[in-house]
């Protein structure tokens, strides 16, 4: 069933199919949702690069985790 909505100048001449808002609605929500998927993809590769850098800098993994010991206090 097709409902349209007047734009209240009651012309008749601007009617929007109520089905095309929703298409509209769904695609707006579907562009944001990717938009935010892929800055937290982006996010998460710098935070693995960091993390691999920081090791590599560091000198190994080993060293790491004896850095970390002694920066908590263990």
């Amino acid at each position: 069933m097709k409902t349209t909505v007047s734009d209240g100048r009651d012309k008749g001449i601007s009617k929007i199919d109520q089905q095309s808002l929703f298409d509209l609605q769904d695609g707006v929500v579907q562009a944001a949702m990717v938009v935010v998927t892929l800055v937290a993809a982006l996010i998460g590769v710098w935070g693995v690069l960091s993390l691999c850098s920081g090791i590599a800098l560091g000198g190994g993994v080993v060293e790491m985790g004896r850095n970390w010991l002694a920066a908590v206090g263990f």
